[in-house]
């Protein structure tokens, strides 16, 4: 209890304005290290699209071909975003 008293003694909830971040250095960081998230999300996807058949209703005319050059470029463009989503996630901790 006496750590919670001192930690909640330091701050004057009445004066908020001095306590307020001068810097958006950090949201661009949490924003940058978010968008990495979510580029590596969408590319495990693609990935994971070029090599299965991902379908609710699965008809035998549905099927696609998993050795196309479409396919492939999917393959290619999902294993770029994961790189570039992990890289942002990565520099987002070295923006200060």
């Amino acid at each position: 209890m006496g750590l919670l008293q001192s930690v909640l003694c330091d701050i004057d909830f009445n004066d908020s304005e001095s306590y307020r971040g001068t810097s958006y250095l950090p949201f661009l960081g949490f924003m940058v290290f978010f968008a990495g998230m979510m580029i590596a999300f969408i590319g495990i996807v693609k990935i994971s699209n070029s090599r299965h058949q991902w379908n609710i209703f699965y008809d035998e005319r549905d099927r696609k071909d998993l050795k196309s050059p479409a396919v492939n470029k999917d393959r290619k463009t999902g294993i770029i975003m994961l790189v570039v989503g992990i890289v942002m996630m990565i520099v987002s901790f070295l923006i200060r």
